[in-house]
């Protein structure tokens, strides 16, 4: 039994040594520049666990004629607790939309292997992706 959690406790610190920190990015808001998070963001270091973490549950998830998978995520909400009382007494949250004022949306594209690989920003003044932002800042 000893040697059980002894061998679980190695393993542990083995996958905490492992994984390090990610700087998690922006969020995408009114007052943030999309550019700002798009060109900041950590393409290929986050899993899908950790965006559903960080970003809530997407809105949609899609397939691209990539065959990658897409979460997409719509800004024209934004969702709201509202606590609510059942009959039985009980209390109930519930979250709510409400408008935001923006009519965007942003998508994340992920690998094959789960990783964000690209962050593509739509409004109505265009799109623009992470990938691309952080490509032109290489050259």
């Amino acid at each position: 039994m000893n040697k059980v959690i002894l061998v679980i406790s190695v393993v542990a610190i083995m996958i905490i040594n492992n994984v390090g920190a990610v700087n998690m990015p922006m969020r995408f808001t009114s007052d943030v520049d999309p550019e700002s998070v798009l060109s900041s963001y950590p393409l290929g270091e986050l899993n899908q666990t950790m965006v559903l973490s960080h970003h809530g549950k997407e809105d949609k998830k899609i397939v691209l004629p990539n065959r990658l998978q897409a979460w997409i995520y719509d800004l024209s909400y934004n969702s709201l607790p509202k606590e609510y009382i059942l009959p039985n007494k009980k209390k109930k949250v519930v979250y709510e939309r409400y408008p935001a004022g923006l009519k965007n949306i942003y998508m994340l594209v992920f690998s094959n292997d789960g990783k964000v690989i690209d962050v593509i920003y739509v409004s109505a003044s265009g799109v623009i992706t992470a990938l691309q932002l952080q490509l032109k800042d290489v050259k």
